[in-house]
């Protein structure tokens, strides 16, 4: 009894002083206020659900055009891994029920319209997971590295933004690259 106390009380330290860094990152990141990153950050936000549907639309289009079953295959991996990644960050986030920065800490500034519930960060999720599949499809250099600089960008202007704590974001990233290699191992498998 008295172990299981003190068991309690040190997860309950630990679990203040992560939320109390989480809190001091997003506020270091979200003080600033210049009008044109403001408007570049809710853009690079922006950009995620465009370019996580057409990315395998393309592909799948450009498949069936050229008839090349690879682009279409690879359009069907990116796409479901896009799809899986949304309906377990959207089941996190009803299981959490974290509320968004703003709404526990009135120094953060909320620069842009969003739902109620914060962790994980669904816009971060995808765009990591967009990020992996396409990487994992297309093991380039040329293709790695814009991929993760655009996801690493969307997840940065999460927190810019003050919708999101880090904490939202690290899950979200978590989330979007494990799911995509997940499938990406189940994938192969199935096609051996």
């Amino acid at each position: 009894m008295k172990g299981s106390f003190f068991c309690y009380l040190f997860l309950l330290i630990i679990n203040i002083a992560a939320q109390n860094r989480d809190i001091l990152l997003l506020d270091k990141i979200n003080t600033e206020a210049i009008q044109h990153k403001d408007v570049f950050y809710a853009g690079l936000s922006s950009s995620v659900t465009p370019i996580s549907i057409a990315l395998p639309v393309s592909l799948l289009v450009a498949g069936d055009h050229y008839n090349d079953p690879s682009s279409i295959k690879n359009a069907y991996f990116i796409g479901s891994s896009i799809v899986a990644t949304a309906l377990l960050t959207t089941t996190l986030k009803y299981s959490f029920k974290r509320q968004r920065p703003f709404v526990e800490n009135s120094f953060i500034t909320k620069k842009c319209n969003v739902g109620p519930l914060s962790f994980p960060s669904g816009h971060t999720s995808s765009a990591f997971a967009t990020a992996t599949a396409l990487s994992l499809a297309y093991p380039k250099w040329y293709v790695i590295g814009p991929s993760f600089l655009w996801a690493s960008s969307v997840a940065y202007s999460r927190m810019y933004l003050g919708v999101h704590y880090p904490t939202d974001v690290l899950g979200g990233m978590f989330i979007g690259i494990g799911v995509s290699c997940i499938l990406w191992e189940v994938e192969k498998r199935i096609n051996k």
